[in-house]
């Protein structure tokens, strides 16, 4: 894919590169069809949300390896970074999700 349009915020005019965006409309389609199938099966509220901001930063940080962007800091771009971060919330909360204890089992406990 080459952007050859002067009024276009590509970076580089006339250089190939990736078509990134259609990565993107593909990879995301792909966690529409995860999530559609894991909607009727997860038991917690908000579970959902985390689960595809997980696989969203991953498919990111991924798609961020062939893209134009200039490398900020630990060999990475700022996207890069923002998807790892995306990756470490979003498993922190899953796996909060799964490692609490249920609400009404604790009040038996408590009791």
């Amino acid at each position: 894919m080459t952007f050859t349009n002067k009024l276009s915020f590509a970076t580089y005019l006339g250089v190939p590169v990736q078509p990134t965006q259609l990565y993107e409309f593909a990879y995301n389609i792909i966690i529409l069809g995860i999530l559609w199938w894991a909607r009727d099966k997860l038991k917690s509220n908000g579970l959902l949300f985390w689960i595809y901001i997980t696989l969203y930063g991953f498919f990111r940080f991924l798609v961020e390896f062939v893209r134009t962007d200039p490398i900020r800091a630990f060999g990475m771009t700022a996207s890069q970074m923002f998807a790892l971060a995306m990756m470490a919330v979003g498993l922190a909360v899953i796996f909060g999700y799964y490692f609490r204890k249920n609400p009404s089992e604790a009040r038996q406990a408590d009791k």
